[in-house]
């Protein structure tokens, strides 16, 4: 799409967009509860054929824990809404 012009020629050199994937469970479930989910999660996504299965969507895992996700959440917001600020942008 050459007559598209990049995120840096529309004057945002420093934003990175990566397309990412979680698993969430409501606030109320207890820690043991999120910590098991958590490692089920790390178990499976490690298994040789789902990294095998994400290789030629040109994907990779980049396994986290509850508090990470958190804080990468927390950053996201902080980025996407100066944009939003910037350009304007209003719910409607």
């Amino acid at each position: 799409m050459p007559d598209i012009p990049t995120l840096a020629e529309q004057g945002y050199p420093d934003l990175v967009v990566q397309e990412w994937f979680a698993v969430f469970m409501l606030r109320s479930v207890p820690s043991p509860r999120v910590d098991a989910g958590a490692q089920a999660v790390r178990l499976a996504t490690a298994r040789p054929e789902f990294v095998a299965a994400l290789k030629p969507l040109g994907m990779t895992t980049a396994i986290s824990t509850p508090a990470a996700l958190a804080a990468r959440i927390a950053r996201e917001q902080r980025v996407w809404a100066r944009l939003v600020l910037a350009a304007g942008i209003r719910v409607e």
